[in-house]
């Protein structure tokens, strides 16, 4: 027999806020950065975001695609290339792209950011979008999108999102089977 407790055990409060030093700096170009002090690892996490979210598109699908497809080559290198190197060196990077902001946060150890910089550099201001690449990305994406489609959740919060904003407002478009022909990288140059 389960015996169910007949008394609650008491609450005590506690401060749940953790003290990190931020220290705010501007560089020479005006961009502001932040850097935190939290330990003693020799490993960096630097964050770019960018006002180049899902609300920006003229076309949709067009955020995103443009941020799955950074690492598919770039002026100086080859997919394959790009990420040997970044294997070689460590550099773990999480592409990321919202309604309103899309992102890159890159880790990477200390004794590595010369190279990691380097590349950031060549996969954020000099990529390639190859063609073969992004038709077999959309392919995928369709797939994906296809299966997304039969899951509950994914249906729900779409519709949730165009009751609430319509189907017009960037918030509120659901994405269709036909977005997903015709992307061209020209589209994702600009």
């Amino acid at each position: 027999m389960v015996r169910l407790r007949q008394i609650q055990p008491p609450v005590h409060p506690f401060d749940a806020r953790i003290l990190v030093p931020v220290k705010p700096v501007t560089l020479t170009n005006g961009t502001n950065a932040f850097f935190i002090n939290a330990g003693t690892e020799d490993i960096m996490r630097i964050e770019f975001i960018f006002r180049a979210g899902i609300v920006q598109e003229h076309l949709p699908l067009l955020a995103t695609s443009v941020n799955m497809m950074l690492t598919e080559g770039s002026e100086k290198y080859t997919s394959e290339e790009l990420n040997s190197i970044l294997d070689y060196y460590g550099i773990f990077l999480n592409l990321t792209a919202e309604k309103d902001t899309a992102g890159l946060i890159v880790y990477f150890l200390n004794r590595h950011m010369e190279k990691a910089l380097e590349l950031i550099a060549e996969i954020l201001f000099h990529p390639e979008f190859p063609e073969k690449e992004l038709e077999i990305l959309m392919k995928k994406r369709l797939n994906w999108y296809l299966i997304n489609r039969e899951k509950v959740q994914n249906v729900a919060s779409d519709k949730f999102f165009e009751s609430v904003f319509g189907p017009d407002h960037p918030y509120g478009r659901i994405a269709l089977p036909d977005d997903f022909k015709g992307m061209i990288p020209s589209a994702l140059k600009d």
